[in-house]
């Protein structure tokens, strides 16, 4: 958060976040008790230009831990309101004469609202998910009702957090490969091509690349072939995701548009070479709406992580435990296998021969 204020307040003074790193000397003149809170001063910002807008308009009104925290919380709440409309076109009330949501409505707003991942990282700790996971909602939603504009939404989610683009294969689902690939186009040309304005590919590359933290199958590809040189494993990494991608493509593609949005963004996470625990959020509108309970666990067995920041705080020394990613990973693939052979078993059953 302390980030987000400061590049609000360079871009009133004019300046560019994402050619200028918080430590550069031609801002120094503009440093504060904010500024030293700072983490990773060497690095220009990679939060695409509509989070800038953001970040710009709250430090307008206050260059305040409290005002970032509130703006944050605001959408938030937003989020939450399109989810519960999205809930009660998908489930409806219990009774004609009951204006409000079902009891299976209730529960998935509660999953998500009540969640403690979601409260300790938005209202707690000050980070903005709460803006692409607003959008990304807004393009779900727009999906289920076929409104025309809902590439727009998920471009506007790509500007806030270039994560939202693990979203774009459902438009396939929806309008069809022609369609589809033509919104893809233009999607690609307008967010890569404000990002190639600004200045933000080179920093985005040095994240992708030089950043690793908590990450899956990253990290199993590191234990199982350490012989391999870091970009040959990192292209491998690239290929299985692209590989997953279009198994899934093949294997979601009569499913649920939200359980097509929580398995592609959850490939994206599982793939990807950082992973906070923050990072789950763009995946809890989608778990609660599909109950999916190995992913649920997760945003709970991902907090274990924090023995990382925990200790950094206290020691300044950052260095990541492997072994945590046991009690993080291992109870949900658990759940998940178990509930995989549990649902053979009464496929088996229903299918057997009298």
């Amino acid at each position: 958060m302390h980030r987000f204020i400061w590049e609000g307040k360079i871009l009133g003074y004019g300046f560019n976040p994402f050619m200028l790193a918080p430590n550069h000397e031609s801002l120094a003149f503009l440093r504060d008790a904010n500024w030293a809170l700072i983490n990773h001063q060497n690095l220009p910002t990679l939060y695409p230009p509509l989070a800038q807008a953001l970040f710009f308009l709250l430090a307008k009104v206050g260059e305040s831990p409290w005002v970032f925290k509130i703006g944050f919380l605001v959408f938030d709440v937003l989020g939450f309101l399109v989810l519960r409309s999205i809930v009660r076109k998908r489930y409806g009330p219990e009774s004609a004469s009951d204006a409000g949501t079902s009891a299976k409505g209730l529960r998935i707003l509660a999953i998500y609202f009540l969640n403690p991942l979601l409260l300790f990282e938005i209202a707690g700790r000050g980070h903005f998910d709460s803006l692409p996971i607003f959008f990304n909602l807004v393009f779900l939603g727009a999906l289920l009702d076929r409104k025309g504009w809902a590439p727009a939404a998920l471009a506007m989610g790509a500007m806030t957090k270039i994560s939202a683009l693990a979203l774009a294969p459902l438009l396939l689902f929806s309008l069809g490969w022609k369609r589809a690939l033509a919104w893809g186009a233009v999607i690609a040309a307008v967010v890569g091509g404000s990002l190639w304005v600004v200045g933000a590919f080179t920093v985005l590359g040095k994240f992708a690349t030089q950043f690793r933290f908590n990450a899956a199958f990253p990290s199993l590809i590191d234990s199982a072939l350490p012989f391999l040189s870091a970009d040959l494993r990192r292209n491998l990494s690239l290929a299985l995701f692209g590989i997953a991608v279009l198994a899934c493509l093949r294997i979601f593609r009569k499913e649920a548009p939200e359980r097509q949005a929580l398995w592609f963004m959850g490939l994206l996470l599982l793939f990807s070479p950082t992973l906070h625990p923050w990072y789950l959020l763009w995946l809890l509108p989608f778990v609660s709406l599909t109950a999916s309970r190995p992913w649920l666990l997760l945003t709970g067995s991902v907090l274990i992580t924090y023995e990382v920041y925990g200790r950094a705080h206290v020691t300044g020394l950052w260095r990541e435990n492997p072994w945590i990613r046991l009690p993080e990973f291992l109870p949900p693939l658990c759940l998940f296998l178990y509930l995989q052979y549990t649902r053979r078993l009464q496929w088996e059953k229903q299918n057997a021969t009298p």
